[in-house]
């Protein structure tokens, strides 16, 4: 499996605090599957508006690289960031600050969580123009998907990705976030499950149950293309596959039933 979500890199954000716990994380992920993940640093938070710069990060990243090899851990850890939309996107994108996951066209994207709807259309939209794909990080935990997951169906249509927590489906996050998610899975508009991982202890980059979970409910076929298929072509900068988006019917009861 690839994993394309994960905070890996020692140090750098609130995802794992040194090298000791990374090399952790990596025997974790190593020993569910995954062989390749990509680092997605958080940047441009609100709360930091001056994070590592990208020379840093893949300094970075570099080292982990190195350390991975010398202990000898089969996984190999790609660049890239869970970027923040706000304001200063449009600057960061002029100013090319970001990574895109493995330096293709795909950016991943997050929001506040109280974030309204036409204000992340907004900014997709101006990411799109400049020529990228937004993946958009863990919608479900979003309240405003939660209250109307056709948006999400709207975004599929206008040309974004989606990706999905695996503790979101685990109810990890809460029932609001796991119902959110289920919904997704249900309607065809999960582009790929990523673990989000931070820690070794917890919130770990260890997929399989969720796996198990997307494979015992919607088929083995649905579970290796968003767990599998589809976050390794996005590594590649292919286009992954997708099925059939379904509409919700906009009644939020029966759309989260």
């Amino acid at each position: 499996m690839t994993d394309i979500h994960a905070h890996i890199i020692p140090g750098i954000d609130d995802g794992s605090p040194d090298m000791m716990e990374s090399l952790e994380m990596a025997r974790i992920a190593v020993e569910s599957g995954i062989r390749k993940m990509i680092s997605t640093p958080h940047f441009n938070l609100p709360w930091d508006k001056d994070p590592y710069t990208k020379k840093e990060i893949l300094g970075r990243l570099r080292e982990l690289n190195e350390q991975l090899e010398k202990e000898r851990i089969p996984l190999s850890v790609l660049p890239g960031m869970e970027v923040y939309g706000d304001d200063d996107l449009p600057r960061l994108l002029e100013e090319d600050r970001l990574i895109p996951l493995n330096g293709t066209k795909y950016l991943l994207m997050e929001f506040d969580f109280d974030e309204i709807e036409e204000r992340m259309a907004d900014l997709l939209s101006l990411v799109q123009e400049k020529g990228l794909i937004p993946i958009i990080a863990h919608p479900e935990r979003y309240r405003a998907v939660q209250h109307r997951p056709q948006f999400i169906y709207e975004c599929i249509c206008g040309g974004c990705l989606v990706q999905v927590n695996k503790g979101s489906i685990l109810g990890r996050f809460g029932r609001g976030p796991r119902r959110a998610a289920i919904a997704l899975l249900d309607h065809g508009l999960v582009t790929c499950v990523a673990s989000d991982a931070h820690f070794a202890t917890m919130r770990t980059p260890d997929l399989r149950e969720a796996y198990e979970e997307v494979r015992d409910h919607f088929g083995w076929e649905y579970a290796k293309m968003v767990f599998d298929d589809n976050p390794e072509r996005i590594a590649q900068g292919k286009e992954p596959y997708m099925l059939r988006p379904l509409p919700f019917s906009g009644d939020r009861r029966r759309d989260l039933a």
